[in-house]
């Protein structure tokens, strides 16, 4: 099978990943599928998620005041809540600034997290409702703000008449492990995450309908740019979340996994 180049992104035309996102807007294939612990699965459109994020965006400038050259912390989980608020940041000029859930850096996941709060000046973290009580301890120094499904029930969604960031403005700032030293905040323009992602795909010949399947978190470089920011360069290539650590997960739900990244492939039936 030979490679589809003309689902590529058109480079001299999408210079950020929000400009490629946008265009996805009348696409109604399915792009995203969130695969929760439990091994159900919640399909959106290219077209549903700009929706979202546009909902999103309006949700973020009423009810936090986001303006553009503010950042903003995502602890949130392989979600579509983490895309959509993503985006929405984006939408309105805003820095993202991703950070890890409870646990991802053991006991000092709450210690970095409150080193990021204060390194990067933001004013309000978002989480998905079940972290709220863990991320209590910084609401004395940053608003702690949960994620929820209804917020954006009723929500208008942005428009605006030009796309609201240019390639050179910073769009997120990655923060390294910390390790052995401080986390250090990484300042990343939106060309630079465009070129990253068009140098991987001509790297990588994409075909028809290939997915990504992946449970590598969107507060890693690696989880967010490489395989959710890709997804959405290539234009055609779907994205397979996954939630949390998959060792977690039922046996079926790896199956699963497997089976629904697999080009083509059917599951052997199982015995009772």
């Amino acid at each position: 099978m030979k490679p589809i180049h003309s689902y590529t992104i058109d480079q001299t035309r999408h210079l950020t990943l929000l400009q490629a996102f946008l265009a996805r807007e009348e696409v109604h294939d399915i792009g995203v599928t969130y695969l929760d612990p439990e091994g159900v699965e919640h399909a959106y459109s290219w077209g549903e998620m700009v929706q979202r994020a546009r909902k999103r965006a309006s949700w973020l400038q009423t009810h936090l005041g986001l303006r553009t050259g503010q950042t903003l912390g995502l602890a949130l989980p392989n979600h579509p809540h983490f895309i959509e608020c993503l985006f929405a940041c984006w939408m309105v000029g805003g820095i993202a600034v991703p950070l890890p859930q409870p646990g991802l850096f053991g006991g000092k996941t709450q210690e970095r997290s409150l080193f990021i709060v204060q390194d990067a000046g933001f004013a309000s973290l978002l989480c998905a409702e079940e972290d709220a009580d863990y991320f209590a301890p910084l609401a004395k120094t940053v608003k702690i703000v949960k994620i929820l499904e209804e917020d954006i029930t009723d929500t208008p969604p942005l428009f605006f008449d030009k796309i609201p960031i240019s390639p050179e403005q910073t769009g997120l700032l990655q923060y390294t492990s910390g390790s052995t030293v401080k986390p250090r905040g990484v300042m990343l323009r939106h060309s630079n995450l465009a070129q990253n992602c068009r140098g991987m795909a001509e790297g990588y010949p994409f075909y028809e309908d290939e997915s990504f399947a992946s449970w590598l978190p969107f507060y890693h470089d690696m989880g967010l740019i490489a395989e959710l920011l890709l997804s959405i360069y290539t234009a055609r290539v779907r994205f397979l979340a996954m939630q949390r650590v998959l060792s977690s997960f039922k046996k079926a739900a790896w199956e699963k996994v497997y089976w629904r990244s697999a080009s083509g492939a059917k599951p052997a039936a199982q015995k009772p």
